[in-house]
């Protein structure tokens, strides 16, 4: 809850049951190639007056109002000489609602 590190997707509405996200953009989410790269994401839903812009850490969806809905890590394998970064962390994907 007080990582601030992590990746924010932009605002999706939820129009039916499927719903496809991204989050990977602008280099905020690095990997390490040659390795299994554990990535969390975080289904949150945030009041239509607030943006992911406006998150630092999971601790702050709460504060904001939103509630976290649901949590589920995925392992990412990355071939040799893929490597964005030395960091091997894992990095948090939060969403909206409108």
């Amino acid at each position: 809850m007080t990582d601030d590190w992590i990746a924010k997707s932009i605002a999706y509405p939820i129009y039916a049951p499927t719903l496809t996200l991204v989050a990977m953009r602008d280099n905020q989410m690095r990997f390490v190639g040659e390795a299994n790269n554990s990535v969390e994401y975080n289904f949150v839903i945030l009041p239509y007056d607030k943006a992911p812009e406006q998150i630092r850490m999971l601790g702050d969806v709460e504060k904001l109002g939103g509630k976290i809905l649901a949590v589920a890590d995925q392992g990412i394998p990355i071939p040799p000489g893929l490597s964005q970064s030395p960091l091997n962390q894992p990095a948090t994907s939060t969403t909206k609602r409108h």
